[in-house]
C-alpha cells in the first residue's frame, strides 16, 4: 500500500569538491519517494519522519545513474530506503523504538523470494546483545555473562562474515535457487544497539545488490 506526501527534495550522499560538481551532478539519480504504511503502536504513521516531520517528495542518490532505471525510493519507518523498482512492503516501529522493514516485489512476497529486510533492537539492550552475539566477539562475551544458561540460535549453514570495522560486519549466504543473500550488521556496545539489513536478489543482479548494500553501509556509517 502506498501513500505519498509532499515536501522539499532531500540530497543524500557524500559531498564532492567544487571542481567535481559537474561530474557529481551527472552521476546523481533523482528518485520519487513512495511512502509505505508504517505501523506504530497499531496506528498508521506512513507520512511521518525523516529528518523533518514528513518524507521528501524526491530524493537525490549519488553515483546511481547506472541503476537509475532499476531502483526506487521507499519511505518507511521514518527513513527512505533504496531498493529495486516495482517493489512494495511495510514497516513497524515498536514502543521501545525498534524498527522492522520488509520490502519485496509487488508480484511476490517477502519470503522466500527477492526481498530486503531491516531490523534494529531499539531500546531493548538484551535483544541487541542476543542478536549481535553471532557476529561480534564483544557481544558474544556479554551474551555469555547475561544468558549463558540459555542456547544461542545457530548461524545458518555456510554463512560468511567479513569484518569492516570494530562495530560493522558484512555477511553472505551460499547461493540457493539462483538467489544471492548479502547483508550488513552494526553493533554499538555503548548503547547497546544492533541494526541489520539484508538484500536477496538473483545472481544476475549481483552488481545491483552490491550497489544497494554498499550505499546502505555508507548511510549506516553517517548515522
Amino acid at each position: 500500500m502506498r501513500r505519498e506526501t509532499t515536501t522539499e527534495r532531500h540530497v543524500i550522499g557524500p559531498q564532492a569538491a567544487d571542481s567535481q560538481s559537474s561530474a557529481r551532478t551527472s552521476s546523481v539519480a533523482v528518485l520519487k519517494v513512495h511512502v509505505l504504511v508504517t505501523s506504530n503502536g497499531g496506528e498508521s504513521a506512513g507520512g511521518t519522519g525523516l529528518y523533518t516531520d514528513r518524507y521528501p517528495k524526491t530524493i537525490c542518490v549519488e553515483y546511481a545513474t547506472a541503476f537509475s532505471n532499476r531502483i526506487s525510493a521507499y519511505g518507511a519507518a521514518h527513513r527512505v530506503w533504496i531498493a529495486p523498482k516495482g517493489w512494495t512492503g511495510s514497516a513497524s516501529i515498536g514502543a521501545d523504538g525498534s524498527a522492522d522493514v520488509d520490502l519485496h516485489s509487488v508480484k511476490g512476497s517477502a519470503i522466500p523470494g527477492q526481498r530486503f529486510h531491516y531490523e534494529n533492537s531499539g531500546g531493548c539492550a538484551g535483544c541487541a546483545v542476543d542478536a549481535a552475539a553471532p557476529y561480534f566477539p564483544s557481544a558474544m562475551r556479554r551474551w555469555k555473562e547475561l544468558f549463558n544458561y540459555d542456547t544461542l540460535s545457530p548461524l545458518p549453514p555456510g554463512l560468511k562474515i567479513i569484518r569492516v570495522s570494530q562495530n560493522v560486519v558484512t555477511y553472505s549466504y551460499p547461493s540457493e535457487h539462483g538467489l544471492l543473500a548479502r547483508g550488513v550488521a552494526r553493533y554499538d556496545p555503548s548503547e547497546p544497539l544492533l541494526e541489520k539489513a539484508e538484500f536477496v536478489l538473483p545472481r544476475s543482479d549481483a552488481k545491483l545488490l552490491n550497489f544497494l548494500l554498499n550505499r546502505f553501509i555508507s548511510t549506516m556509517k553517517l548515522r
